[in-house]
């Protein structure tokens, strides 16, 4: 069966953590003072704050059952569900990433916290191309550089295939003799099922968040759940610890492609 690409995950900062709880820390303010100062003149006092922010540690984990029969019969079999397991871990890793939203076992995922899209006035916004680039916008007006865009694999191929108008066929974009690396205004493209068609995120994400792993994923077999040792049956366990942490939100905008 079909595996998707995982690739939000590697656009993250990663880190290690020690501990179930991960402690950082939040600029909220800044107040500059610095100004040109005459001899023996008095220089006037800057005043910087930091609030302490925490963010649990999280489990994903899921299991699975097969016959002892099946997997000494079987070649390679343990090997394939060690990797599904493994896949389902990573496929449910990057959705938490990407929307997950915060309440009981989730982690806060990117959408979650990323500002909304305003469009800047009297500037073009017709066209998916237009709106992303206002978003670029909206984030370099917060003194960040975006660095790539994650937007559903049908988004791309609409734009992709934009042409020049209803009479002229050239694409503004896409080169279909040669390809061309996904990038648009100079931006990282990834274009990924785990976005939802026409929705979009655009920012320096590594800037945005970090995540933190507490443990590796630990795939793991035992004969001594429930009735597995009358059955015959064995179960299988995968799990990861995690968590993320969204330090510069602003860093970020998401939005969609409705144009009114």
């Amino acid at each position: 069966m079909p595996k998707r690409r995982l690739h939000v995950g590697q656009t993250l900062t990663k880190g290690r953590t020690a501990s179930d709880l991960v402690i950082y820390r939040k600029q909220v303010i800044r107040t500059n003072a610095a100004a040109p100062v005459a001899e023996g003149g008095t220089y006037q006092a800057s005043s910087y704050g930091w609030d302490k922010a925490t963010e649990q540690v999280k489990k994903i984990g899921h299991v699975t059952h097969v016959s002892e029969e099946a997997l000494s019969d079987a070649d390679q079999l343990q090997t394939e569900i060690d990797g599904e397991l493994r896949y389902g871990l990573d496929l449910e890793e990057e959705n938490q990433i990407l929307a997950g939203d915060g309440t009981g076992e989730n982690l806060s995922g990117l959408l979650t916290e990323a500002p909304a899209f305003v469009a800047a006035a009297g500037l073009p916004n017709a066209t998916r191309i237009d709106r992303l680039r206002l978003a670029i916008l909206q984030v370099t007006l917060e003194d960040y550089i975006a660095s790539a865009m994650l937007m559903n694999p049908l988004d791309w191929a609409a734009i992709e295939l934009l042409k020049v108008s209803g009479t002229d066929n050239r694409y503004v974009w896409g080169n279909p003799a040669t390809g061309n690396t996904p990038m648009l205004w100079g931006k990282d493209v990834v274009d990924t099922n785990s976005m939802t068609a026409g929705e979009w995120l655009v920012g320096d994400l590594a800037m945005a968040a970090t995540y933190y792993d507490r443990s590796q994923v630990e795939v793991l077999f035992s004969t001594e759940h429930g009735t597995n040792f009358i059955e015959d049956m064995v179960t299988v366990k995968a799990r990861k610890r995690a968590t993320m942490a969204n330090k510069r939100p602003l860093a970020m905008v998401q939005g969609d492609f409705t144009f009114v």
